[in-house]
């Protein structure tokens, strides 16, 4: 009986140690796959680290160039403004008969959130030049130019007033910008139509030919008298109109130039 007894404990003192070994295998197996994790983890934590939003950067562009992302630049919005569109000319017709042109429009805006990939080393930058005046007397103004950020963001120009040269000629308003690219976009405002009056006197007001606003922009209004228009508001605002009592003529007013704004997300 003593024999079998040792036989017994020998048996099942083997089949521990078998057990234990196995288990210590095991063991040995979960600590290298939990190393792997932590090493795994701590890559992940030191990525979202270097991914943190640390400051922001601002670039303003009020001439064409190049946009160059700040370093560790993660993503920015880049918002754009056209041109505005230049009034109408005006042509004098004589003793109280007073004329207003068209006013231009104004330039667009458009938004655009673009990631460092999006942009790449850099982006060409076009600012929208604002229409230029046309020459005094019955000549049609000019559109605004297209502002753009590659081809990431577009926002276009105002259109062109139109000119006076008769109580039955009045020069028509112009429309705002629009049809560009980007995630959001508002069209610039209309400009305002022209006037007429074959009995006009110094105390009326010529304001229904302001200059359409853009998104950063206010109206450009046309005094009362006679008196060439008020230039476009920055940025991409659309010009006035010209006025005239008598026979003299007047050129119209410039439109303002666009503009491009980029908000850039910088790591640390």
């Amino acid at each position: 009986m003593a024999l079998q007894d040792h036989a017994s404990k020998i048996t099942t003192n083997t089949t521990n140690i078998a057990t234990n070994t196995a288990n210590i295998a095991t063991n040995t197996a979960n600590i290298a796959t939990n190393t792997t994790n932590i090493a795994a983890n701590t890559a992940a934590i030191t990525t979202l680290q270097g991914n943190r939003v640390g400051r922001v950067v601002q670039q303003v562009f009020t001439s064409s160039g190049t946009y160059t992302p700040t370093t560790g630049m993660l993503y920015c919005v880049i918002e754009c403004v056209g041109g505005g569109g230049s009034s109408g000319g005006v042509a004098g017709a004589g003793a109280n008969i007073g004329l207003a042109s068209g006013g231009g429009g104004g330039g667009e805006y458009s938004k655009k959130i673009a990631t460092a990939a999006d942009v790449g080393a850099s982006k060409t930058v076009t600012i929208g030049a604002g229409g230029s005046a046309p020459s005094a007397g019955n000549n049609a103004g000019n559109a605004g130019g297209t502002t753009s950020v590659g081809a990431l963001c577009t926002a276009l120009g105002g259109g062109a007033g139109q000119p006076s040269s008769s109580t039955s000629a009045v020069g028509g308003g112009s429309s705002g910008g629009s049809g560009g690219t980007g995630d959001f976009k508002i069209p610039g405002g209309d400009g305002g139509g022209g006037f007429g009056s074959s009995n006009y006197t110094t105390a009326q007001a010529f304001y229904t030919a302001f200059g359409g606003a853009s998104h950063f922009s206010g109206l450009a209004i046309t005094s009362s008298g006679a008196s060439v228009g008020t230039a476009g508001k920055n940025y991409g605002g659309g010009g006035s109109g010209s006025t005239t009592i008598d026979s003299t003529s007047r050129a119209g007013a410039a439109g303002a130039s666009g503009v491009v704004v980029i908000t850039e997300y910088v790591t640390a």
